[in-house]
């Protein structure tokens, strides 16, 4: 699905140094994903594609992100850190937007149970430049990848329509929501409506976070979750 200026609202927005932050990564690295970068080769100058589709047009000039854009970096973050490399990232990435159909595959439900479909594939059809023993190496870190990141982050996450729809940084039972269709998609109380950083930057100030929850007219637990929340994203 592209979208347009009339039809933002409730797909959430994010300018990429957000987005660098809410995943924990440079903001040059989240650049290199979403609008692909030049590089040298022997032969000359070659350029290497963007690994996710991004939801807005060509019209957006701020080069802003949506929550499914988000979803699909989380993943793509995620086998990064298992030395999963570009190339075999970008190969599973357009055979799973040709399997289901979407231009968003890391953030659909198929993606969790067909993932190995996926990865058989890639190993009959290695993608450019990666040998075979290689792509074997790496299809493995896959496998770790969906054992130990993928199932328990979209555990976290409600399923709606077959796509990820919101997403709990610390889980369920904790009380921080990113959702696209609640405060552009910030990080917010998900009883209130508040955002996190909102309330870290009044409990900095005070140091004091009852004070915060009256302020604020949130639960303590709404306060001391947004402290965690704010301190995991200022760590990473």
């Amino acid at each position: 699905m592209k979208c347009d200026a009339r039809t933002i609202l409730g797909v959430g927005l994010y300018t990429p140094a957000e987005t660098a932050h809410l995943l924990g990564v440079p903001y040059s690295t989240v650049r290199r994903w979403v609008d692909g970068y030049t590089f040298a080769s022997r032969e000359a100058s070659r350029r290497s594609p963007a690994v996710v589709h991004r939801e807005l047009d060509e019209t957006n000039v701020e080069r802003l992100l949506t929550f499914l854009d988000l979803m699909e970096l989380h993943f793509v973050r995620m086998f990064r850190q298992y030395g999963v490399s570009m190339p075999v990232i970008r190969a599973a990435a357009a055979e799973g937007a040709r399997l289901f159909g979407t231009d968003h595959p890391f953030a659909v439900r198929r993606f969790s149970t067909d993932g190995t479909r996926i990865f058989a594939v890639l190993e009959q059809h290695p993608p450019a430049g990666v040998s075979a023993s290689k792509l074997m190496e790496e299809l493995h870190a896959c496998q770790l990848v969906f054992m130990d990141m993928v199932e328990p982050f979209l555990k976290d996450a409600d399923i709606a329509h077959e796509e990820i729809a919101r997403y709990w940084p610390l889980g369920k039972g904790k009380c921080v929501v990113i959702d696209p269709r609640r405060g552009l998609g910030k990080p917010i109380d998900c009883a209130s409506g508040v955002r996190t950083f909102a309330l870290y930057e009044a409990f900095l100030g005070t140091a004091d976070e009852r004070a915060v929850a009256a302020w604020y007219g949130v639960s303590l637990k709404a306060v001391r979750s947004a402290i965690e929340f704010e301190k995991r994203l200022a760590a990473a």
